[in-house]
């Protein structure tokens, strides 16, 4: 007796092989910016470490005071570029770790990465600076109201359209307020309120997390039903030829 071969064994491990591979791929729009005001960084001025953005050194627009959550379950990366301050700022990431700045300017977009943490989706990112110019601690969307618009001691958030840092890479469109590469920009009252957000530059990128137990089973258990179907053919096999 011939056995009949059935194409659903190999489906279900082409399945989960397809799983396996497309897991972590990222999607779009994982972080979201709510809030705030639509400002501009002022351009570095030589010789002079309050008067412009000393840090990334060109004009850049930003989300002044804004807050930033989660769109789906995400794993973020954070990255120091540097800083221009008199005071000493620390990141704090709940679940990540402490940074604190070490006041170098202009700042690299290369430098390695600080720590990853892991959040469901819509959740409010953990982060938070400690200074030794103000206290309590600043959130997103925690800063003190100036005239005409203005954030005093705030972070501002900017979109990312490349991971390699540079003004150009700042988003200017006004409208978009989701991205998966973010940039954080504190300004923390001091030199005269001089508001150029350069006192701790950094950025977060956000990527898929993968699954592995899940995605483990699925495949185990298509070469499962594959060894099964296997041993199924090999017994009725056996059974046509005795016949």
């Amino acid at each position: 007796m011939m056995a009949v071969w059935s194409a659903k064994p190999m489906f279900a491990v082409a399945v989960a092989c397809a799983t396996l591979g497309g897991m972590g791929a990222a999607n779009a729009a994982m972080l979201q910016l709510s809030g705030g005001v639509w400002q501009s960084t002022p351009a570095q001025v030589p010789g002079d470490v309050t008067a412009g953005n000393d840090v990334i050194t060109s004009p850049v627009g930003f989300w002044d005071n804004a807050t930033i959550t989660t769109n789906e379950a995400v794993v973020l990366t954070f990255y120091y570029v540097g800083a221009e301050s008199g005071y000493t700022n620390t990141l704090n990431v709940t679940g990540g770790g402490a940074h604190a700045d070490t006041d170098t300017y202009p700042g690299s977009w290369n430098n390695p990465a600080l720590f990853s943490i892991t959040l469901g989706a819509n959740q409010s990112v953990p982060l938070s600076f400690t200074s030794t110019g103000f206290a309590p601690a600043l959130i997103p969307g925690g800063g003190s109201p100036l005239g005409g618009g203005n954030f005093d001691r705030s972070i501002g958030f900017a979109i990312l359209d490349c991971t390699t840092g540079s003004p150009g890479c700042f988003s200017a469109d006004q409208s978009l307020r989701t991205g998966n590469i973010l940039a954080f920009m504190l300004d923390d009252g001091g030199a005269n309120y001089d508001d150029n957000h350069d006192d701790y530059v950094g950025y977060v990128v956000a990527t898929s997390p993968v699954p592995l137990p899940a995605a483990a089973w699925l495949l185990l258990s298509g070469i499962g039903v594959l060894g099964a179907f296997s041993r199924q053919r090999a017994g009725a096999a056996t059974a046509g030829g005795a016949s």
